[in-house]
C-alpha cells in the first residue's frame, strides 16, 4: 500500500530532486553554446563601452562601479546572436552581424555626444520619413572610416573561420528544430527587452534594487548606469510616453486648474459637456483685457537661423569685421535653449506653441508624437487675418513638419522639394545657400496685400562644420579670425570656426536683403530672428573647444543653451507707433516666450496662455521665484492640450 501511494503521488507530481536540478543547472551553464555566447556577449559588451566611453580603460571602473547591469546585458546579447545563429546557421557571423550593429550604436553615440551633448536615441531613427535624406544628414557626422576596421577585422575572421576552423564556430545549431526553438524563444525574449526601462520603474526592482531605475528626466544618467546598449533599448519604451500624466488629470479637477490659470489675467474656460460637473469659467474665449488692433496688421517675418550665435563670444578670437555685424544693433538679449547643439524641432515646438520642453522627458521630441491639435501661433494669427507660410531649406519630411507644420496653421509649406521645382536651389557647405532663400521669401512678400506671417527655418549652417565644408573661394576673408595661442586650436578646430563663421556671415547677407527689401515696402514690417541652438564647434567635439577658451565651465554651464535674438521694424512699422521694447527686459527669457514678445512688440493681443507663460517668465525672473501652484496649472494645461482630452480652452 505504501508503494502504491509513492507510485500514486509520483504519477500526479514527483517531488522536487535538489540534486538533479542543481546537476541540470550546472550542465546548461557548461554547454558550450552558453559558454561561448557569454564569453563571445562579453567581449561586445567590453568593446562598444570603450567605444562609448572613447577611453578603453574607463570600461574596468565601469564594469566595477555598474556590475549590476553586466547580468541583462549579456543576456540581451546573448538573445541577439543567438537569433542571428538561428537564422544564418553560423556562429560567428552572428557574432559579428551583433557586433557591427552595436558597434554603430556605441560609435553613432559617441559622436552625438561629443557634438551636441546628447545621445543616439531610439526615436533618432524616426526623424524622417525619407531614409535618403536621413542617411544624408548623418553621414555628415558619422563618415564611413569609422567603421572601416571593425569592417575589416569582421570580414577577415569571417573568411579565416570558414576556411580553417572547424566546428561549432564554422557553422552552427544542430538540427532544424533546434533552430526554431532558438529563434522563437531568443526572439520573444528580445521583444520583452523593449520594455526594459518599464521593468527597471517597476516596483519589484524599485525593491530589490536588481538594476538602477530609468530617470526620464536625464536619459545621459540612463546611459552613464545601463551603458550605451541597455540606454538605447530602455529609451524605446521611454519615448511612447513624452510627459508624465499629473497625479489629479481628471476632468472634475480642471475647474480648480482653470481658477489658478485666471489669476495671470488670461481668460480660461472648462470645456466638457457635464454641466454639473463644474460651470465653464467663461463661457466663450476672449481676451484679458482690450486691446486696440492696429489699423493695418503688421507683417511678421520670423527667421530661425540654423546654429545663429555670437562667434565673437569665445575668447581668444580676433576677426578684422565682426562676423554678427548684420544683427549686432537689432540684438535683444538672450533666449534659453533645451539643447546645446541639436533638437531644433524642440526649439520650433517651444516657439510655435508657448508650451515647455522642461515639462517633457528629457528625449522627448513632440513633433514625432503629437496627434492632436495644438493651440498655436499660425493658427492664432489666422484668426486675425494673417496669410501664414513656412520655409525650410531642407527636406519637408524631416522631424515630420510636412504633417506638423499644417496642424499647427501654415497655409502654404515651402520645402526643399519646392525650391529644387521651382529650380530655386543653391547649394553651399552641404546644404541649401541661406542667400538662395531672399527671392523665394521676397517674391512671397508681394504676392498679396493681405497681411503676411512668414516663418523661415534655415540650414545652411547646420553642423558638422568640418575642414572640407567649403571650397576655398566659398569662404569670406573676414571669416577668418587671428587665433589666440592660449585656446590651443588644432587646425581642424580652426578650420570649423572659420566654416561656422562663414555660414553666420551668409545668414547676415539673408537678413540684411530682406531688411533692405521691407525698407522699401509701404506695409509696416517686423522680423524677429532667433537661433534654434548653440553650433558644435571642433575637429573632434562640440563642447571642447567652448570649455578650453573659457567660454563655458562645464557642459552644464547656461552660457552652452543661450542664444541671441533679435528685433526690427521697417519704418512704416515705427510710424504706426510698434514699439521694439522686449517686454522680458535684459533678463533672458525662454523659447516659449518669445512668441509673446513679438506679439507685444507688433501690438497684437496675446492669448491667454501667452499671458500665463509672459506672467511664468516674469516670476521666473524675479527675486521671489515661480508660484509652484502656477506653475504646477501650467504642467497641467500642457498635458491636457498634447496628450490629453482639451478638457481646457483658450
Amino acid at each position: 500500500m505504501g508503494q502504491l501511494s509513492v507510485c500514486y503521488r509520483f504519477d500526479i507530481g514527483p517531488k522536487i530532486d535538489s540534486k538533479y536540478v542543481m546537476t541540470s543547472l550546472i550542465a546548461t551553464l557548461t554547454h558550450p553554446l552558453v559558454n561561448y555566447l557569454l564569453a563571445s556577449s562579453f567581449l561586445i559588451l567590453v568593446i562598444i563601452q570603450a567605444v562609448a566611453l572613447d577611453r578603453p580603460r574607463s570600461v574596468l571602473g565601469w564594469l566595477f562601479h555598474q556590475w549590476r547591469v553586466i547580468v541583462p546585458s549579456l543576456l540581451l546579447l546573448s538573445l541577439a546572436q543567438l537569433l542571428l545563429i538561428a537564422l544564418v546557421n553560423h556562429y560567428w557571423l552572428g557574432f559579428s552581424v551583433v557586433l557591427f550593429l552595436t558597434y554603430v550604436i556605441a560609435s553613432v553615440d559617441h559622436v552625438k555626444f561629443e557634438n551636441a551633448l546628447t545621445h543616439f536615441l531610439w526615436s533618432d531613427l524616426f526623424k524622417s520619413s525619407d531614409p535618403g535624406k536621413f542617411s544624408e544628414l548623418v553621414s555628415h557626422y558619422i563618415r564611413p572610416i569609422l567603421f572601416v576596421p571593425i569592417s575589416s577585422f569582421l570580414v577577415v575572421g569571417n573568411i579565416f573561420i570558414a576556411r580553417f576552423v572547424d566546428r561549432p564556430f564554422a557553422s552552427g545549431l544542430a538540427g532544424m528544430e533546434s533552430r526554431v526553438f532558438a529563434l522563437v524563444g531568443s526572439l520573444a525574449i528580445l521583444v520583452l527587452f523593449s520594455r526594459y526601462s518599464s521593468w527597471a520603474n517597476g516596483t519589484m526592482n524599485r525593491r530589490f534594487k536588481l538594476v538602477p531605475s530609468f530617470n526620464s528626466q536625464n536619459y545621459d544618467q540612463n546611459v552613464r548606469l545601463h551603458g550605451v546598449l541597455l540606454g538605447f533599448v530602455g529609451h524605446i519604451r521611454l519615448v511612447a510616453v513624452e510627459q508624465d500624466r499629473p497625479l489629479d488629470y481628471r476632468a472634475d479637477h480642471a475647474s480648480s486648474i482653470c481658477d489658478v490659470l485666471n489669476q495671470t489675467g488670461g481668460h480660461f474656460f472648462v470645456n466638457t459637456p457635464d454641466s454639473s460637473l463644474h460651470a465653464p469659467i467663461c463661457e466663450t474665449p476672449q481676451a484679458s483685457s482690450p486691446i486696440t488692433e492696429p489699423p493695418v496688421l503688421p507683417t511678421l517675418i520670423i527667421f530661425a537661423l540654423e546654429a545663429f550665435w555670437d562667434i565673437t563670444r569665445i575668447p581668444g578670437l580676433t576677426f578684422t569685421e565682426d562676423p554678427f555685424a548684420a544683427f549686432r544693433q537689432d540684438f535683444q538679449g538672450d533666449v534659453r535653449a533645451s539643447c546645446f547643439a541639436g533638437s531644433t524641432a524642440n526649439t520650433e515646438f517651444e516657439f510655435l506653441t508657448s508650451l515647455s520642453m522642461q515639462n517633457l522627458h528629457d528625449a522627448a521630441c513632440p513633433f514625432l508624437h503629437l496627434q492632436q491639435d495644438v493651440p498655436a501661433l499660425p493658427a492664432y494669427l489666422k484668426t486675425l487675418g494673417y496669410q501664414t507660410t513656412a520655409f525650410h531649406s531642407y527636406t519637408r519630411t524631416f522631424y515630420d513638419r510636412d504633417r506638423i507644420y499644417p496642424a499647427f496653421g501654415f497655409d502654404h509649406f515651402l520645402g526643399l522639394e519646392e525650391f529644387l521645382a521651382a529650380g530655386q536651389y543653391r547649394e553651399k557647405g552641404w546644404y541649401m545657400a541661406d542667400e538662395a532663400l531672399i527671392d523665394p521669401i521676397c517674391q512671397q512678400l508681394d504676392a498679396t496685400s493681405e497681411p503676411q506671417m512668414l516663418y523661415v527655418l534655415t540650414m545652411q549652417n547646420h553642423g558638422p562644420y568640418a575642414t572640407f565644408r567649403y571650397a576655398q573661394d566659398e569662404i569670406d576673408p573676414q571669416s577668418t579670425p587671428i587665433f589666440d595661442a592660449h585656446l590651443a586650436a588644432t587646425s581642424g578646430d580652426q578650420q570649423a570656426i572659420i566654416n561656422y563663421t562663414q555660414g553666420v556671415r551668409d545668414a547676415g547677407k539673408l537678413y540684411q536683403a530682406v531688411k533692405t527689401h521691407l525698407q522699401a515696402s509701404e506695409k509696416p514690417a517686423i522680423i524677429l530672428t532667433f537661433g534654434d541652438h548653440l553650433p558644435g564647434l571642433g575637429e573632434h567635439s562640440g563642447y571642447q573647444l567652448m570649455l578650453k577658451s573659457g567660454f563655458a565651465k562645464s557642459v552644464q554651464d547656461p552660457a552652452l543653451y543661450a542664444v541671441p535674438w533679435c528685433l526690427w521694424a521697417n519704418p512704416q512699422a515705427l510710424q504706426m507707433g510698434l514699439t521694439l521694447t522686449a517686454e522680458s527686459g535684459e533678463h533672458a527669457c525662454d523659447f516659449n516666450a518669445l512668441a509673446p514678445q513679438l506679439l507685444h512688440a507688433a501690438k497684437l493681443p496675446l492669448q491667454a496662455h501667452h499671458r500665463l507663460v509672459m506672467e511664468l517668465q516674469r516670476q521666473k525672473n524675479s527675486p521671489a521665484g515661480v508660484s509652484a501652484e502656477l506653475l504646477y496649472a501650467y504642467e497641467w494645461l500642457q498635458y491636457d492640450w498634447l496628450w490629453g482630452e482639451h478638457t481646457i480652452q483658450i
